[in-house]
């Protein structure tokens, strides 16, 4: 009986103080809720998310860090921020904080991290109507400077790494002129494949000049040894296994035309005199005594042009296995430089690449800190 009695005592007495409350003293809550992220791109209104998704220069402009929900209610609930407020309405800050509560999550989803609500406790709401006001209005204006003073951290930041940068740029652009200078050269690799090209071309021309002097030398053989008639000797000195030996200067001149004229008439009319006369008769031997002049006459000058030629062949294959040598040392450098080449070139494209990003940021952050919209 006691433990009834008691307890019906203190639960009507509660009751009765509940409704007196409720009737001569009750309590009032206003509240505003706040939109702090972007629920459409999933990044929030200010550059600080957005930087996640840009480039590493505006990420490091900005500092970039994520919400972090707790630390943001405790700097709302603040003397940082409630500190004026309170002393525009002449109350206690610390009276003021013990009144806001802030909450995350909408009405229907308690897991909306990016919505908070802001409540306010209150006696007189006609009286506090102003006050919550203010607070919703302190809290966009802060978000907004927040923001503003990111962005203008973010441009000083780029402004102080832009000279080093551009610093880099035109020093790695002075040691790729300077490796061009010193190596006479303008792309390494382009100029390698065109020495190899010319080293190709001239281990031709050598095969070829090799096979015209073999040419030559089996000609001069044939002609020293009197197998190779006048007129075999100028069909060997134009169509040869197809080598035209007339380009060093062998053909048949004037004079051994003259030559071969003469020894064509005298060997026709010695074959006529032979079938006339007997081979001691006066006109068999003159004939055949002015052949014998002849024929060395004009092998003489055959030997004498087929060794000019050859001179010149063996001057010419000189020349070529000197070239071919050379170019093949100049060839054989190729590679080191372009290993140095790239080097630089990857180092200036690299610099050039940072140089254009930190540029992108600048502008993007000297755009958005003219934007004067409320990222909340």
């Amino acid at each position: 009986k006691i433990v009834f009695v008691g307890a019906t005592t203190i639960v009507f007495l509660a009751g009765v103080l509940a409704f007196y409350q409720r009737a001569f003293n009750p309590v009032f809550r206003g509240s505003f809720k706040l939109l702090i992220t972007d629920p459409i791109s999933n990044n929030s209104g200010n550059r600080t998310s957005k930087a996640a998704d840009g480039t590493l220069f505006e990420q490091l402009a900005l500092n970039t860090t994520n919400n972090n929900i707790p630390t943001l209610i405790e700097v709302l609930q603040s003397p940082l921020l409630l500190g004026p407020i309170a002393k525009k309405f002449n109350i206690n800050e610390n009276s003021l904080a013990r009144r806001i509560s802030i909450t995350t999550g909408g009405i229907a989803r308690k897991e909306a991290d990016g919505v908070l609500k802001v409540s306010l406790m209150s006696r007189n709401p006609q009286a506090d109507q102003p006050l919550l006001e203010s607070i919703s209005e302190a809290y966009l204006e802060a978000s907004l400077k927040q923001r503003q003073q990111r962005v203008t951290d973010g441009i000083n930041f780029l402004n102080e790494q832009a000279p080093s940068l551009k610093d880099k740029v035109d020093s790695v652009q002075i040691e790729l002129a300077e490796f061009r200078r010193k190596h006479s050269l303008l792309e390494p690799m382009v100029e390698g494949e065109t020495l190899k090209r010319r080293e190709a071309e001239l281990g031709k021309a050598i095969l070829s000049l090799e096979a015209d002097r073999s040419r030559l030398e089996t000609v001069r053989q044939e002609v020293a040894s009197g197998s190779l008639s006048a007129r075999g000797f100028t069909e060997a000195i134009s169509t040869g296994e197809g080598a035209d030996l007339r380009g060093y200067g062998v053909s048949v001149t004037d004079t051994d035309k003259s030559l071969v004229q003469q020894l064509v008439q005298v060997e026709t009319e010695l074959a006529k005199a032979r079938s006339t006369y007997q081979p001691n008769y006066s006109l068999v031997q003159n004939l055949q005594d002015r052949l014998d002049q002849l024929q060395p006459l004009l092998r003489r000058h055959q030997l004498e042009a087929l060794d000019a030629a050859i001179n010149l062949n063996a001057g010419r294959l000189t020349t070529a296995r000197q070239q071919e040598k050379a170019l093949n040392k100049e060839f054989l450098e190729k590679p080191a430089l372009i290993k140095q080449y790239e080097a630089l070139q990857s180092r200036l494209t690299l610099a050039q690449e940072n140089l254009a990003g930190l540029v992108r940021a600048r502008e993007t952050f000297q755009l958005e800190s003219a934007q004067q919209s409320v990222p909340w």
